[in-house]
């Protein structure tokens, strides 16, 4: 497992509509977002980091 990763909007949205955004979770132990993706995305997942 990897430590941390980064990401933008494209990959969550990507991912939650193949309905695999739980992918992310389980391959890094800390996932950040910056403010402006976590506006845009709009999801509120405990695990992601702003």
């Amino acid at each position: 497992m990897t430590e941390i990763a980064v990401t933008n909007s494209t990959v969550l949205i990507a991912l939650e509509r193949i309905d695999r955004i739980n992918i992310l979770k389980q391959s890094f132990r800390d996932i950040y977002i910056p403010p402006k993706v976590s506006q845009e995305f709009n999801l509120n997942l405990n695990w992601l980091k702003v």
